[in-house]
C-alpha cells in the first residue's frame, strides 16, 4: 500500500485562512518562519484521516478554528475544512473532511446561540453521512498506529507519543526464531529443565524454590544444633532397671503382711455380723407388731369419731350443697355482669362508626351540591406557542367543544362516584342501626337474669348461715377423742404396747459392737498406698533417668533424620543455584543475539533493549541510540530525525505500506535524501520567509 498527497487545500484551519499545498505526489519543502503554519499542514493532513492532530488530540482539544489577534477569541460563523487528493496505489482519491457551527434562536431569544458542531465526510465528492462509515474506507487503506509510525519520525521512537514497553513489543516482532535456534545446542541442559516453560517464569521459579530449600535447610541445621545441644548423656538403663526391681519387690512384701492382716479381720467381723444379723431380724418383728398395735389404738379412736361424725353428717351435706349452690350462683353473677359490660361497650363503639359514617353521608352532600352547579368555563389560545401563527375560528370553536365535552363526562363521573359513595354509606347506617338495636335488646335481657340469679344466692347464703348453728351445738372432735381413751378396750392396747417395748429394748441390747475391728481395720488400710507411695518416690527419679534415655534415643533417631534432609536440601541449594548460573548466562546470550539480529535491521540507529541493574541482573528496556551509544535523550536534533527515518524505513518494508513522511524541524538535517521510497514533506524554519512549498 502507497500513499501520496498531490494536493492538501486548508481552508479556516488554524491558523491558517485560505491555502493550497501542491505537492504532485513528490517530495517537497515547506519553509517559513515560526508561527507561519508549517506544523499546521501535517495537523491538518492527520486530522483529515483521523480527526486528530500529529500529537493524537481530539479536534475538540486543541484549537482547530483561527484566532481573532484583536478579542484573541474564535473566529465563529466560519466554515472549517482540509480537502485532499491522495494517490494511493495509483488510483486518485479526494477526502474532504468539514466542521461547521450550528446556531440556534432559543424560544424567547432574540439572538441565536451555539448549540454545537456539525462534522461532514466526502470521498471522491460522495458524503458519507456517518462518521463511522468515512473511519471504516479510512480503515480499509492503512491503520492509525500504523499510520502515525510511518509518518512522523519522532512517533515510535520518543517517549512522548510511544510507550518504551509497545516500542519493544513492535522491534522484537520483526526477529525470527534464527537466534534462538542458535542458542539450543549451547544451553541444552538449561531447556531440559524448563521444559518449555518460559524464561522468566522458570527464572522465578528456581528463586522461589531456591529461597524455600534455603529455609528450609536453615530450618534442618537449626534443628540439628538443637537437638545437640539437648541431648542427654548417656545412661545404663540395665542398672537404673534393677534397681527399680528391687524397690518394688520390697514394696510387694510389705503390702503382702497388711493385706492377711486385713484378711484375718474381715473374717472376724463375718461372724459377729451373722450373729447381729438374726438378732436384727428378732428386733424388726417386735417393731412391726408395735406398728400394729399403734395402728389399732388410732382405728378404735377413729371408730368412735365415726359415729359421731354419722350423726351430723346429713346436716354438713346439706350445709355443702347449699355453699356449691351459692358459689355457683355468685360465679354466674360475675358473668352476667362481664356480658353486660361487654354489651354496653359494643353499643358504644357501633354509636361511635355510625356518627363517623353520617358525617361522611353530610360531607358527600354538600360535595354533591358543589360538583352539580360548577360551571363550564373556557380560555381559548389565539396565537400556537410553537410557531407563533394565529388559530383559525374553526379550530378555536372545536377546542372549546372538545373542552366541554370533557367537562361534562368528568362532571358526570364524579357525581356518580358521589351517589355510588352515598349509597354503600346509607347501607352501613342501616346495618349498624340494627346492630345496636340488637345490643341493647341484649342488655335489657341480662339485667333482668342478673336480678333473678342475685336472689337465689342470697337464699342460698341465708340457709348455709341456719344449718351452720346447728352444727355448732354437738360436741367437739376432742371431747369425742378424749372419751374414747378412757374406754376399757383402749387401754388393754396401751398395756400391749408397753411389753412390746420392752422386749424390743431386751434383744437390742444383745447386739455386739463391731467398731474396735473396724477401726483396727481403718489403721491398717493406709498401709498399703504407703507402701506403694513409699517405693514411687524411690523410683520417680530412677524411671525420670529411663525417660531422659528414651528422650535421648528419640533425638538421635531425629537428628540423623534431619542430616538426610540437610544434604537433600544443599544439593538442591546448588543445583538451582547452577540453573540460575546458567540461566544469567542465557539471558545475556539472548540478549547479544537480539540486540545483534535487531541491529542488523537498521542502517542508522541502534537499539539498547536491557539495562543492567543494581544487583547484578538485567531489566527489560527499549531505547533507540545512534551508532556510537548516545541515547535519544542526548541526542540533537538531526540525530534524532535520521534514527527515526531509519524505523520508518524497516516498519515501512516490513509492512508493505508507505505513506507521506512529514519531518519537522528539516533545517537541522542537511541531508536531502532519506533512503526511503515514501514521499517526505521537509518542514524548515527560514527566518523572514513566508509559508512556501518547494518541490524537489
Amino acid at each position: 500500500m502507497e500513499i501520496r498527497i498531490n494536493t492538501l487545500t486548508l481552508r479556516n484551519f488554524k491558523g491558517i485562512r485560505q491555502a493550497t499545498f501542491i505537492f504532485n505526489g513528490s517530495n517537497a519543502r515547506i519553509e517559513g518562519e515560526n508561527g507561519t503554519g508549517k506544523s499546521t499542514v501535517f495537523d491538518a493532513f492527520t486530522w483529515l484521516l483521523f480527526g486528530k492532530d500529529h500529537r493524537g488530540q481530539d479536534w475538540t482539544n486543541f484549537d482547530l478554528k483561527p484566532i481573532d489577534p484583536e478579542t484573541k477569541e474564535a473566529i465563529h460563523g466560519l466554515e472549517h475544512s482540509v480537502e485532499a487528493e491522495l494517490t494511493i496505489d495509483g488510483v486518485k482519491t479526494t477526502l474532504l473532511r468539514m466542521v461547521t457551527e450550528d446556531w440556534v434562536k432559543p424560544r424567547g431569544s432574540a439572538e441565536k446561540v451555539l448549540k454545537g458542531h456539525k462534522q461532514s465526510f466526502f470521498i471522491d465528492g460522495i458524503d458519507t453521512a456517518t462518521k463511522k462509515a468515512y473511519d471504516s474506507a479510512i480503515a480499509q487503506w492503512i491503520n492509525e498506529g500504523v499510520f502515525k509510525m510511518l509518518t512522523n519520525p519522532l512517533y515510535f521512537i520518543d517517549d512522548q507519543y510511544t510507550d518504551w514497553k509497545a516500542r519493544r513489543k513492535a522491534i522484537l516482532g520483526l526477529l525470527d526464531n534464527t537466534a534462538e535456534d542458535k542458542l539450543k545446542d549451547s544451553f541444552a541442559d538449561l531447556l531440559a529443565e524448563m521444559r518449555g516453560e518460559p524464561l522468566e517464569q522458570f527464572r522465578k521459579r528456581a528463586v522461589a524454590e531456591k529461597k524455600a530449600n534455603k529455609d528450609r535447610l536453615a530450618e534442618a541445621t537449626a534443628n540439628i544444633a538443637a537437638w545437640n545441644k539437648a541431648l542427654p548423656e548417656e545412661i545404663d538403663t540395665a542398672e537404673v532397671n534393677a534397681r527399680i526391681a528391687e524397690i518394688e519387690a520390697d514394696r510387694d512384701k510389705r503390702v503382702a503382711v497388711i493385706k492377711a492382716d486385713i484378711a484375718n479381720i474381715d473374717a472376724g467381723l463375718a461372724d459377729i455380723n451373722e450373729a447381729n444379723r438374726e438378732r436384727n431380724n428378732q428386733v424388726s418383728a417386735l417393731r412391726r407388731k408395735l406398728n400394729e398395735i399403734r395402728y389399732q389404738q388410732d382405728a378404735y379412736v377413729s371408730a368412735r369419731l365415726a359415729e359421731a361424725a354419722k350423726a351430723g353428717m346429713k346436716t354438713q351435706e346439706e350445709y355443702n350443697k347449699a355453699d356449691i349452690d351459692a358459689r355457683c350462683l355468685a360465679s354466674e353473677l360475675r358473668q352476667i355482669d362481664s356480658q353486660i359490660k361487654a354489651a354496653q361497650g359494643d353499643v358504644k363503639t357501633q354509636k361511635a362508626f355510625r356518627d363517623h359514617d353520617a358525617e361522611d353521608l353530610r360531607e358527600l352532600g354538600t360535595l354533591y351540591t358543589k360538583t352539580r352547579e360548577r360551571m363550564f368555563t373556557w380560555q381559548a389560545m389565539d396565537v400556537c406557542p410553537a410557531c407563533g401563527r394565529p388559530y383559525p375560528p374553526e379550530r378555536i370553536e372545536a377546542d372549546k367543544e372538545e373542552a366541554l365535552r370533557k367537562f361534562t363526562e368528568s362532571q358526570k363521573a364524579e357525581l356518580q362516584s358521589i351517589v355510588a359513595k352515598a349509597t354503600d354509606l346509607k347501607r352501613a347506617i342501616t346495618e349498624e342501626d340494627a346492630l345496636i338495636q340488637g345490643k341493647e335488646d341484649l342488655v335489657r335481657g341480662l339485667k333482668i337474669k342478673r336480678d333473678e340469679t342475685a336472689a337465689r344466692m342470697d337464699a342460698a347464703e341465708a340457709k348455709m348461715a341456719q344449718l351452720s348453728k346447728s352444727k355448732e351445738a354437738g360436741p367437739s372432735r376432742e371431747a369425742i377423742e378424749e372419751e374414747a381413751r378412757r374406754e376399757g378396750g383402749y387401754l388393754d392396747l396401751v398395756r400391749e404396747e408397753a411389753e412390746t417395748n420392752a422386749e424390743i429394748a431386751r434383744v437390742s441390747s444383745e447386739v455386739v459392737s463391731v467398731e474396735s475391728l473396724l477401726l483396727d481395720r481403718r489403721e491398717l488400710e493406709p498401709g498399703v498406698q504407703a507402701a506403694f507411695d513409699e517405693a514411687a518416690d524411690q523410683t520417680r527419679a530412677l524411671r525420670d533417668r529411663l525417660a531422659e534415655a528414651a528422650q535421648r534415643d528419640r533425638l538421635l533417631g531425629m537428628i540423623e533424620d534431619e542430616e538426610v534432609k540437610e544434604k537433600a536440601f544443599a544439593d538442591e541449594v546448588a543445583r538451582l543455584e547452577r540453573l540460575e548460573f546458567r540461566a544469567q548466562e542465557y539471558v545475556k546470550a539472548e540478549i547479544d543475539a537480539q540486540e545483534a539480529a535487531i541491529n542488523a535491521l537498521f542502517k542508522v540507529c541502534r537499539w539498547k533493549m536491557f539495562a543492567p541493574t543494581l544487583d547484578g541482573g538485567l531489566t527489560e528496556m527499549c531505547e533507540v541510540t545512534s551508532p556510537d551509544g548516545v541515547p535519544y535523550r542526548s541526542m540533537n536534533d538531526a540525530q534524532r530525525i535520521l534514527c527515526g527515518m531509519d524505523v520508518i524505513r524497516v516498519f515501512s518494508e516490513r509492512s508493505g505500506v508507505s505513506a507521506p513522511i512529514f519531518v519537522d524541524n528539516a533545517e537541522s538535517v542537511t541531508r536531502k535524501s532519506f533512503d526511503t521510497a515514501a514521499q517526505v514533506i521537509r518542514l524548515v524554519v527560514r527566518e523572514g520567509a513566508p509559508l512556501t512549498t518547494i518541490n524537489e
